[in-house]
């Protein structure tokens, strides 16, 4: 009897142990040995977003805490204290947002203890949109659905979206910046990328400009285009002003460098090499024209004035108010100051001795053309080859008659290049 009993019990052991061992799992460790180690998943943070609803608590500060708060559309909210400094939220944990909030109330309060709570998600199985889309809010998820179909649901970058810098924040946190400027060729191409729920696209404001200053019509920044042109931001600004821009010595500030652009190569002769490509940022100045044309004597109006292409001898005397009542023009002298530099330069070399005298420089001068002695009376009975053709730098000088005291005294006193910055005031 006390055999079968100690039998039925040693029974009773091994089908208990069996049991044990049919319900236990089989494990496997990553070593290789019998011990298994079951999976683990990974439950990201809850990225905020335009439509979330939270709250803000602030521990013994009840002015600072904040009921039901819907975040908008760019994501921006301004707590108390915090009105010219506003936080933005889009793409924080609560977490994040609380710790935001406690280093900025610092300034205010000690040692600020907040927390911030999610009230209300948005709805997960949609793309949000804000930045300076013509629309913002949410678009419904499907299959296959692409970032640029959601832009295109939002009305495009529209005149200040940005396309070519927009972000896209997934729900595990990670980012991405892509271009999707001219998005008619970007369907197929890497950036347009597949959606998934959850994700929050942002278009920034477009802060692209290129300025035109100088001798334009309507200078001031205009917009940036794609593959735009020095002619095409010209153009904007309303045309260069004919007679007053000194189209061959404009300009293209870049980076803090300097281009030189000869745009009267490309208006008057059709050379496209000068009409460059602009980057976004880019200044371009056409200066007025500095081709001064010196007169002096006895004329109305005495200095420099802004000499045109073409002007001859009368023209730039003309300008001046034409001449004073007491002057010679029987003997208007004019100094061709580009040939008169070359051939001093010439004759200095040449003649060293001789031209230490200032008397025999101007003759020599004189015999060669760079200074000529013209008697306008002629021109007044029909010699149109008295009326000289002038160039920039050119300098005359209409005697009086009232004196005998001309430019071949003068050049007997000066030197010519010192005469020419003394009499124009350098």
């Amino acid at each position: 009897m006390r055999i079968g009993k100690l039998i039925l019990l040693l029974a009773f052991a091994l089908l208990s142990l069996k049991a044990v061992a049919q319900t236990a799992p089989t494990t496997l460790p990553a070593n290789g040995s019998d011990t298994q180690i079951p999976p683990t998943k990974v439950v990201s943070k809850y990225l905020l977003g335009p439509g979330d609803v939270i709250s803000i608590h602030v521990v013994n500060f009840p002015d600072l805490t904040m009921g039901d708060i819907q975040i908008p559309p760019d994501g921006k909210l301004t707590p108390p204290l915090l009105a010219d400094s506003p936080i933005n939220v889009l793409g924080k944990t609560v977490e994040e947002v609380a710790a935001m909030l406690t280093q900025a109330w610092s300034k205010y309060v000690v040692n600020p203890s907040v927390s911030v709570y999610l009230v209300q998600k948005r709805p997960q199985d949609a793309i949000v949109v804000y930045g300076y889309t013509p629309r913002t809010g949410t678009v419904e998820m499907r299959p296959g659905l692409r970032i640029l179909d959601v832009i295109s649901a939002m009305g495009g970058g529209g005149d200040i979206g940005d396309l070519s810098h927009v972000t896209v924040t997934h729900e595990d946190g990670t980012s991405q910046t892509l271009d999707l400027s001219n998005p008619e060729t970007k369907g197929d191409s890497p950036e347009n990328i597949l959606m998934h729920e959850g994700d929050i696209i942002y278009v920034p404001k477009l802060y692209q400009f290129v300025t035109v200053l100088g001798e334009v019509k309507q200078g001031g920044q205009f917009p940036y285009e794609k593959k735009m042109t020095v002619a095409d931001a010209i153009s904007r600004a309303g045309g260069y002003i004919e007679g007053e821009a000194d189209l061959s010595a404009a300009t293209i500030t870049r980076d803090g460098k300097t281009i030189p652009i000869d745009l009267q190569k490309f208006y008057l002769d059709g050379d496209t090499s000068q009409n460059l490509t602009l980057q976004p940022g880019d200044s371009i100045l056409i200066p007025r024209q500095m081709n001064i044309v010196y007169i002096y004597g006895a004329v109305q109006g005495q200095g420099p004035y802004d000499f045109r292409p073409g002007d001859r001898l009368w023209d730039a005397i003309n300008r001046r108010g034409g001449p004073s009542q007491d002057a010679n023009i029987s003997a208007v002298e004019v100094i061709h100051t580009d040939l008169e530099n070359k051939l001093e330069a010439e004759l200095t070399q040449k003649y060293p001795k001789q031209a230490k005298d200032s008397k025999w420089m101007f003759n020599q001068l004189k015999k060669q053309g760079a200074i000529q002695v013209v008697d306008l009376n002629r021109y007044f009975h029909g010699d149109q080859s008295v009326n000289v053709p002038l160039n920039a730098g050119d300098f005359i000088y209409v005697p009086s008659k009232k004196h005998g005291f001309g430019l071949s005294d003068m050049f007997q006193i000066l030197s010519s290049a010192n005469l020419l910055r003394i009499l124009a005031g350098f």
